[in-house]
């Protein structure tokens, strides 16, 4: 049995190393998008993605989601148009674990977090993601973020 829900496969107990974040990633159309976290683990990555608007955006950002009736929970209103995540790398995957159940809201003010699990770490001391969200007019946008090496992040990790 799995640690951690994310974690497909059992793992020692261990508290990850920061590998990046936070930093904004892009600021675009009136929508920024920033990384809360990178944590690395030793088999896996877990990130967490913010995107946020103000103003009349942040009205637009909020309408991208739907309740699901007795759940509680909101979805995307369309799924095919909604936030993607990828990692460039072709030896890593990349998996949704969640987005905010309770987006944080302010007036005027939008913010939506999206988490991933990246399965397995760069061999290199780069990751490359790429983001999209087309239903809000947010492009394609490449980013490429430098890491401490594996061994450095080995080293950071904490056996619990």
């Amino acid at each position: 049995m799995s640690q951690f829900s994310w974690i497909d496969d059992p793992v020692s107990p261990e508290l990850g190393a920061i590998a990046h974040g936070p930093l904004l990633l892009s600021d675009s159309n009136g929508y920024r998008v920033g990384i809360r976290y990178l944590i690395a683990y030793r088999n896996v990555m877990d990130m967490t993605l913010a995107v946020s608007a103000t103003g009349s955006k942040s009205a637009e950002l909020a309408r991208q989601f739907r309740a699901t009736y007795g759940t509680g929970r909101l979805s995307a209103a369309k799924p095919e148009d909604g936030f993607s995540t990828w990692v460039v790398s072709p030896e890593l995957n990349i998996h949704t674990e969640r987005s905010s159940q309770n987006p944080h809201t302010m007036e005027g003010h939008y913010v939506r977090e999206f988490s991933y699990v990246i399965n397995g770490r760069p061999t290199g001391t780069f990751l490359e993601i790429e983001y999209r969200w087309p239903a809000i007019g947010l492009d394609r946008t490449r980013v490429v973020l430098e890491i401490p090496p594996a061994h450095a992040l080995d080293e950071a990790i904490v056996p619990i």
